[in-house]
């Protein structure tokens, strides 16, 4: 059996090694996130594996696995309350949206900077139904690495944020 003080290092310890991990993933950028495929699943398992060892301190005991789930999970509350309470600090964590098309013109600078390539817009665009940039009124990478699109003809007006 763990004592208190130890189940709090062990919380403090899988704390530090969430938030460690949220901000390497944020890094990243959306479009990583969003795009995850078998190898980054992986990479997200032994990831998971490998903090593990520093969250436990390779103690294999119930006591320390149910201490650092109800870390995790009490740490994803938390912190979707403060987001509900501090927008920023959730446009921090999770990022903005990003205006990468304005009335049929496409922000190179913006889309180099998101890992945005050409054929992946223009494949958001054919989701639309739409052949050509002239068409897209805007066009916003998403904070969960999507893009959406808007036609030209809606009158789109977008958030000053988004600039």
């Amino acid at each position: 059996m763990i004592t208190l003080f130890e189940a709090s290092i062990f919380f403090a310890k899988t704390a530090i090694v969430l938030l460690w991990v949220v901000l390497l993933y944020r890094l990243l950028g959306k479009r990583y996130v969003a795009l995850l495929n078998v190898y980054d699943l992986v990479t997200v398992s032994a990831v998971a594996n490998a903090v593990q060892n520093a969250m436990t301190e390779g103690r294999g005991e119930l006591e320390i696995g149910l201490v650092s789930a109800f870390t995790l999970v009490s740490t994803g509350w938390l912190l979707s309350k403060l987001f509900v309470k501090a927008p920023a600090l959730q446009r921090l964590v999770g990022g903005v949206p990003t205006l990468l098309v304005y009335q049929g013109k496409a922000f190179a600078d913006r889309m180099k900077r998101e890992h945005v390539s050409d054929d992946e817009l223009q494949t958001a665009m054919h989701g639309h139904g739409m052949s050509d940039i002239s068409q897209v009124g805007m066009a916003v990478l998403e904070c969960d690495g999507s893009i959406s699109i808007v036609p030209i003809d809606r009158g789109c007006t977008f958030d000053t944020d988004l600039i």
